[in-house]
């Protein structure tokens, strides 16, 4: 015990220390858009951003998206070990191939049908995305704020940030991370139950590993990354030593490959209507967030049940833009003419095995109206892989 507590701390030390080499690229840092009365622990955002290239987050998530490094660093040695060239070799074989058959067709798509201040949001609402900061930033590549939330735990980054000597260890970390990235390569979403077994392994224990590798696989350049918390009055705190485990989430400040920056933080937080009842910094944040675009996948249906009438008030108020498949909010509450702009992709077909029971007749007459202007899609989404579709909401 006691040696874990060292390691923890030289990982502490070490993490703040940030190279003062840098890009001289010009880098427009991003003021992040949390509710105004929160408190921000204050640091120097702009000397972050220009040593994203440097830092030692950047080299962490290069390391375990199989991304090999571009300078000598702590890893370099590591990344010549078969444990890593084989974990490397695997990654970038299943990444391709993904590539090659959704992630290239979604980014034609988006660019094409996704409106622009959707695709630049200031806020992007994200709930219960888990990890999947990967559709997130393929859809919405210039959101300069998203907020995600889900039931998985954060996690914290392994020892091995600062030390890769220990190769059984490397090896049942690479053997996690693989693991859990089965189902949104081969599909588009994680499965909620098989990641509360993967994120209460020793080595992979919340989002951040995933978060971190997505956003560096998408060739960003993680700047910073901080544990944070949402206290009882709605402010947004630093959360030193992960101490607060209500409301705990994870700030990350990301540059991307035009030189923009960017942050994305989740949050571990029930939305249920019995929780966020009572939880009411929470819910004070998320009003506090004022006005905002949302993006639903893969969300099981939750809203379409009275227990989250709560959360899908707040998204049916703040909403300019929204983005979903079928398991998101219920058609019904769209079907105004005279209040929203609906536009259909793909195909409605009846909910898989598991969710057979919110079949929705009027949106399958929706998909069906002649007048509706179905456009078709060339790549899966959501639970029905095979027979994908998504509604774009725009509220006049």
């Amino acid at each position: 015990m006691e040696n874990l507590r060292w390691s923890r701390a030289i990982l502490f030390f070490m993490i703040v220390i940030v190279s003062c080499s840098s890009n001289t690229a010009s880098i427009t840092p991003v003021t992040p858009t949390t509710p105004k009365d929160s408190s921000q622990v204050p640091r120097d955002l702009t000397l972050l951003i220009q040593n994203a290239k440097t830092s030692q987050y950047n080299n962490f998530a290069s390391f375990i998206a199989g991304i090999a490094q571009t300078q000598e660093n702590n890893y370099s040695k590591t990344e010549k070990d078969s444990v890593w060239i084989k974990y490397a070799l695997k990654l970038n074989s299943k990444w391709n191939l993904m590539t090659s058959r959704r992630t290239a067709k979604l980014n034609k798509w988006a660019e094409k049908e996704i409106p622009q201040p959707m695709r630049n949001s200031e806020v992007l609402f994200y709930p219960f995305s888990g990890a999947d900061v990967l559709n997130a930033n393929l859809l919405f590549p210039h959101a300069k704020n998203c907020y995600m939330f889900g039931l998985e735990p954060v996690g914290f980054l392994p020892d091995l940030l600062v030390n890769t000597n220990n190769g059984d260890s490397l090896q049942r970390y690479f053997d996690a991370l693989n693991v859990s990235l089965n189902a949104i390569t081969n599909f588009s979403f994680f499965r909620t139950k098989s990641m509360a077994v993967d994120f209460n392994a020793d080595e992979l224990n919340g989002t951040i590993h995933l978060l971190l590798l997505f956003l560096a696989r998408n060739g960003n350049d993680i700047a910073d990354v901080r544990y944070v918390y949402i206290d009882d009055q709605g402010k947004q705190q630093e959360n030193l030593h992960q101490k607060v485990k209500k409301n705990d989430g994870v700030e990350i400040v990301y540059v991307d490959s035009a030189h923009q920056s960017h942050i994305v933080t989740y949050y571990s937080v029930n939305l249920d209507n019995a929780h966020l009842s009572k939880n009411t910094g929470m819910a004070s944040y998320i009003k506090n967030l004022g006005g905002f675009n949302t993006y639903l996948k893969a969300s099981s249906y939750l809203m379409h049940n009275a227990s989250f009438s709560m959360i899908r008030t707040n998204i049916l108020d703040q909403t300019k833009y929204l983005l979903q498949d079928d398991s998101g909010i219920p058609y019904r509450f769209f079907n105004d003419k005279n209040k929203w702009n609906a536009s259909f992709y793909g195909v409605y077909v009846p909910p898989i095995h598991l969710f057979e029971n919110y079949m929705q007749p009027d949106l399958k007459t929706a998909y069906q109206d002649s007048t509706a202007n179905t456009k078709p899609i060339n790549f899966g989404i959501g639970y029905n892989f095979k027979q994908s579709n998504l509604m774009l909401f725009e509220k006049k």
